[in-house]
């Protein structure tokens, strides 16, 4: 979350501290995303408009330190200086991806060619795509080596939505992501994210104004809209969620596949993506 400093360096030392104990009892944790503070007021969405800052090099520097440098993924309005912090996370493989941002269809091109790789979330919190200023939205449809991240719970997008990104991007380059928050797996009632109060009903988690805060989504069900929408095999569907993150993470090396030599990750699910049993490098985590 855009947080206060100290919120935010204590999140990433916590964080860390998870990272370096981890036990085998659940997912693992491979890293940490910082959606912000470097974002755009103007489309802060479900973040604190106070706590936005411009891009910085230091600033993340300080940042990845206390995560104890794991920080994978970071989310950023490209105009808001961005060039240098890109560049920076480039030249250190870490994963630049614009989201949160009232970027020109221009600046966002060149955040792509300065390194962006991924688009946070797409269409949700950034200028969108008209016929006079093709946005962000536009910038993710023409930048072929850019990943666009999806929330496939059919709140965030609409169907047609889902079908116009896989006619312009291909297979290869979606990410399904949840943006899940704490109410996921509990029933409808008040959560928080950040200190902010959030309402949820009817698989819709928003703030008191109506603005969409993350989701409840449950990953297999993402996937099986996805599937459902675009009439995908279930094997190109997996590879949203499996190899296509992991290449744009840089850790396909050792997750996103089932091969020889990488870490044993993976499910067993049914055509139908219910899930049977999950097994995280070997350990059974969980088993119906």
């Amino acid at each position: 979350m855009t947080q206060t400093k100290e919120n935010i360096t204590a999140a990433l030392v916590n964080a860390k501290n998870f990272i370096n104990t981890y036990n085998y009892e659940g997912a693992k944790p491979i890293g940490v995303h910082l959606e912000g503070p470097f974002i755009s007021k103007k489309y802060k969405g479900a973040q604190i408009e106070t706590c936005i800052v411009p891009c910085d090099v230091e600033t993340f520097k300080y940042f990845n330190e206390a995560s104890g440098n794991n920080i994978k993924q970071v989310t950023l309005a490209y105009e808001e200086n961005g060039k240098e912090l890109v560049n920076y996370l480039r030249e250190n493989k870490i994963c630049a991806s614009l989201g949160h941002t009232d970027a020109t269809c221009d600046q966002a091109l060149e955040g792509v060619r300065e390194g962006v790789c991924c688009f946070t979330h797409i269409y949700n919190a950034m200028k969108p795509l008209h016929h006079r200023e093709a946005g962000v939205v536009g910038a993710a449809l023409l930048s072929d080596e850019a990943y666009c991240e999806m929330i496939c719970d059919l709140i965030h997008l609409h169907k047609n939505a889902i079908k116009l990104l896989y006619k312009a991007k291909g297979k290869d380059k979606l990410i399904a992501i949840t943006d899940g928050i704490e109410a996921k797996h509990l029933p409808d009632g008040q959560y928080q994210l950040g200190g902010q109060p959030v309402y949820v009903k009817n698989n819709e988690a928003r703030l008191i104004d109506g603005t969409l805060a993350g989701s409840t989504l449950l990953m297999n069900n993402g996937l099986r809209n996805i599937k459902n929408v675009l009439g995908l095999s279930i094997e190109d569907t997996v590879n949203m969620a499996t190899k296509n993150p992991a290449i744009n993470l840089h850790v396909f090396d050792n997750k996103g596949s089932i091969k020889e030599g990488k870490d044993a990750d993976f499910a067993v699910i049914d055509a139908d993506f219910n899930v049977y049993m999950t097994v995280v490098e070997g350990n059974v985590v969980f088993e119906k």
